[in-house]
């Protein structure tokens, strides 16, 4: 299906520019974003605007570069350029505020945005422009804020370069992040801890590991995981028998709920396990 809208102008310049869109959940609404800091929503299914929606009246106004509806579509959050994320009521056609963000980068943007499914969270994931001589450094941290105060109520560091797309779990339970350095994590929303790692190759090769000391494959991702300790690394095949665990994963994501991975996470050993493996073993490689 193609959805073409009418061309307008909403400014003089670039400032009409149409730079980010998303759709609502149910695919009703169509958000997009402008130069100018401006956002629209139209119906997809009359092609026809709903409302217009106007740039922070501060100094914060800015381009923007990623949008999202809250999972009822009451609410619109757009990342930008060069300031935060801004919020929007969409029923009463209104800003609402913005989020600070903190970037350690010079040259970064919110590159993605998400609601959480109860409204009470805004998350916004960092990434630079472009590889340059003007950026000072790489930028990957994900922000979270409390959506009713504006404060900021997490960090989220890990990820190895910038911060691509976010989404919050459909239980709520987690905060699921993809960047460019090829793994999507998974984040508590309430902890900001990391629960989760996933990773894919070609060939349909996959892994997952959590900071547990368990992981799980596609039963040709052994060349994806090693075990580390200090300089030293095994390839996970050598512990395959004591930390290939999908049950526990699976387990994890979904709350565990029996207790099942946490029990499981707290007898195992990884110290002992490495003496046990690498005594009967040989020499290691080094750890890359």
């Amino acid at each position: 299906m193609k959805l073409k809208l009418p061309a307008r102008r909403l400014g003089p310049d670039e400032e009409d520019f149409a730079t980010a869109f998303a759709f609502s959940d149910d695919g009703k609404r169509l958000a997009v974003g402008y130069w100018s800091g401006a956002a629209e929503v139209w119906s997809t299914r009359r092609l026809a605007l709903v409302k217009r929606l106007p740039a922070d009246p501060g100094d914060a106004a800015d381009q923007i570069v990623s949008l999202a509806f809250s999972a009822d579509g009451r609410v619109l959050v757009g990342g930008s350029r060069d300031s935060g994320v801004f919020m929007w009521n969409v029923a009463a056609g209104k800003f609402v505020r913005s989020f600070a963000r903190k970037s350690l980068a010079g040259h970064a943007h919110v590159a993605c945005v998400a609601v959480s499914r109860d409204g009470k969270l805004v998350a916004g994931g960092q990434a630079q422009h472009a590889w340059s001589s003007g950026d000072i450094g790489p930028e990957q941290s994900i922000e979270v804020w409390d959506a009713a105060s504006g404060k900021l109520r997490l960090t989220l560091r890990g990820h190895r370069a910038g911060v691509r797309a976010l989404t919050f779990s459909p239980d709520d339970r987690w905060l699921v992040s993809a960047s460019y350095d090829g793994t999507i994590r998974y984040w508590d929303r309430d902890t900001g801890k990391e629960v989760a790692r996933f990773a894919a190759a070609p060939d349909r090769r996959w892994a997952v590991v959590t900071p547990g000391g368990f992981f799980a494959d596609s039963g040709k991702g052994d060349d994806l995981v090693d075990v580390t300790r200090g300089l030293k690394a095994y390839p996970v095949t050598r512990f395959r028998d004591a930390i290939a665990r999908p049950e526990l994963i699976d387990a994890l994501l979904k709350g565990d709920p029996q207790g099942r991975y946490a029990r499981a996470a707290e007898s195992l050993d990884l110290a002992k396990l490495w003496d046990r493996v690498t005594s009967a073993a040989g020499g290691a490689k080094p750890a890359h």
